[in-house]
């Protein structure tokens, strides 16, 4: 199971409806968890949507940002405002370069995300709802994520190819934790004003 951009871009538009209303609409869609369409536990769906979450920010920002973002022009991780500690070895706050920062973010989300993969699927089908440990897991994976994004939007905004891409994947992202509890509102402060943007562009594709 993978959301593919190309099931995105094959949207069925509605009379009057604009391309950016059409396909937040269908992103709506995929988005929601269903029993018809996912034979699989919720768990174990949302820990699969989580690993394409991660695909499409490897590839529409971390990938961009790796010629932009350096350890002399972002000497610690932030988004606009005080740094983000990373925690070591020895579970100490320090301060890291941003670079830094997001690579450690992206293979410590793979490593925890893919072991999470195995242990439901080993579960079998009987677990229908995810248990609190893998809410706790998934709850600090967005937050990353969403760091991650946060980062990009406030720190390197001119440099980034704001094309559809990107910025949907965004969205993607937001609808999916938002939807499914996996990411604290107070987390998301930092891009706000472009989170009440995408809000009211949802509202409007509803409408419709």
């Amino acid at each position: 199971m993978a959301l593919a951009i190309a099931d995105i871009q094959r949207v069925h538009f509605r009379p009057g409806e604009t391309e950016e209303a059409g396909m937040l609409r269908s992103l709506m869609d995929i988005v929601i968890f269903s029993d018809t369409h996912q034979p699989m536990p919720m768990g174990e769906w949302l820990v699969n949507k989580s690993l394409v979450t991660l695909q499409e920010l490897e590839e529409g920002v971390v990938k961009p940002l790796r010629s932009v973002c350096t350890e002399t022009t972002c000497p610690c991780m932030s988004a606009g405002g005080p740094w983000y500690a990373w925690k070591n070895d020895e579970g100490k706050n320090i301060k890291v370069p941003a670079p830094i920062y997001v690579s450690s973010c992206m293979s410590w989300i793979e490593q925890v995300l893919v072991e999470e993969k195995r242990r439901m699927e080993g579960l079998g089908r009987d677990e229908e709802q995810p248990d609190t440990d893998l809410m706790e897991v998934l709850l600090t994976v967005h937050k990353y994520i969403f760091r991650v994004y946060a980062h990009a939007y406030t720190e390197h905004a001119e440099e980034m190819p704001h094309d559809k891409g990107i910025d949907f994947r965004f969205k993607h992202w937001l609808c999916l934790t938002r939807s499914y509890g996996l990411v604290k509102e107070e987390e998301l402060q930092p891009l706000k004003h472009l989170i009440d943007l995408a809000d009211r562009q949802v509202s409007g594709a509803g409408r419709h």
